[in-house]
């Protein structure tokens, strides 16, 4: 996977009507819209600054820690959130 675009083609499917033409770059609603709730949930508590743990993010989200790893790791992907030497933020 090289960015957002091709995370928005694996989740969202070749047939969900997200249509994005060579060189354009999504923004964060249509990323999250592709990703579902769940992925959006987790990205609403992730910090801005300092970073958070995994069980941290699972909590404060109110999903399983497999479901936050799943939705971190394609935010991440997606170029809206990172993993730093503190943990998980935007």
């Amino acid at each position: 996977m090289a960015g957002a675009k091709d995370v928005i083609a694996l989740v969202a499917g070749p047939d969900e009507g997200v249509q994005l033409t060579l060189g354009d770059a999504p923004d964060a609603s249509q990323v999250l819209a592709a990703l579902g709730p769940e992925a959006a949930q987790v990205l609403s508590v992730l910090p801005r600054r300092r970073g958070a743990d995994l069980p941290a993010v699972a909590r404060a989200a109110g999903v399983a820690e497999p479901a936050c790893a799943a939705a971190l790791g394609l935010l991440e992907v997606s170029g809206l959130a990172r993993r730093t030497t503190q943990g998980w933020c935007r």
